[in-house]
């Protein structure tokens, strides 16, 4: 008898455990931390130079002369996909505002180094030439 009951509880407790692995909850990590692996520049006129893209305007006398620097943050689910607008602070050919406007003030160029702000190393370069 007690070998018995000994192999029941013994066959309860490995049925047990083979029922909770099948129909048993799946694992749910909360808030886990995704973080950005590339950041890419998405204008349609900006072309591939390898190491930074290049993007050319027409400066005009007398108007606004500028370009929106459009991105694309790689993963998409990053839990944080924002990015600032890093450049030489002391060049006066142009000002790039947080949302990456750049508006010129004279024909010239800019480096702008888009990165993330998540503590990542992801950036993208961009060279912007105003010409006349």
């Amino acid at each position: 008898m007690k070998k018995s009951v000994i192999v029941a509880i013994f066959a309860i407790f490995v049925a047990s455990i083979i029922a909770v692995g099948f129909f048993g909850m799946k694992q749910v990590v909360y808030n886990e931390t995704v973080y950005v692996s590339s950041i890419t520049c998405i204008n349609d006129n900006a072309t591939d130079f390898g190491n930074y893209k290049l993007i050319q305007i027409q400066f005009i006398d007398g108007q606004v002369n500028g370009v929106q620097l459009n991105y694309r943050v790689e993963p998409s689910n990053a839990t944080n996909n924002k990015v600032r607008f890093v450049y030489d602070p002391n060049q006066t050919v142009a000002e790039v505002t947080e949302l990456g406007a750049v508006i010129f003030q004279r024909p010239g160029v800019i480096t702008i180094d888009i990165q993330s702000t998540d503590g990542t190393i992801a950036s993208e370069k961009v060279k912007i030439v105003a010409i006349r």
